[in-house]
């Protein structure tokens, strides 16, 4: 369902999701009639088209720890050969199975920590 070849493609991932957590709030707000003037609009954070400035920056890089803090090392290790540019038959030779299954292994993880840490963007809230 992920595809994650570089660090900076789990960042973006990352990004998409907390973006459309913030689109679905914001309509859930809406739904519920909620005075837009006791609530700040999330709209007015125009999030999609920031510019990256240092803060989000450094929360990224916070939000990218949490993730890979999440994962087991072999799920890790997972991610970092993917990343490194190894196709799925490499890396499962190198560490057993099936490239089907060390896919798959992968990309529950990143849903399994996607959810642990509110990001997950089926989530009903």
């Amino acid at each position: 369902e992920y595809d994650i070849n570089r660090p900076e493609d789990l960042t973006r991932l990352l990004i998409s999701m907390t973006r459309n957590k913030l689109v679905d709030a914001t309509r859930r707000q809406r739904a519920q009639r909620r005075d837009h003037r006791r609530a700040v609009s999330l709209d007015a954070l125009d999030v999609a088209s920031r510019i990256a400035d240092p803060t989000e920056s450094v929360e990224n890089n916070e939000l990218l720890a949490a993730f890979r803090q999440r994962l087991t090392q072999e799920e890790r290790q997972l991610a970092e050969f993917r990343a490194a540019g190894r196709e799925w038959l490499e890396i499962a030779e190198l560490l057993g199975g099936t490239p089907d299954a060390r896919r798959k292994q992968l990309t529950r993880a990143i849903s399994r920590v996607s959810r642990e840490l509110g990001l997950d963007e089926s989530e009903s809230s």
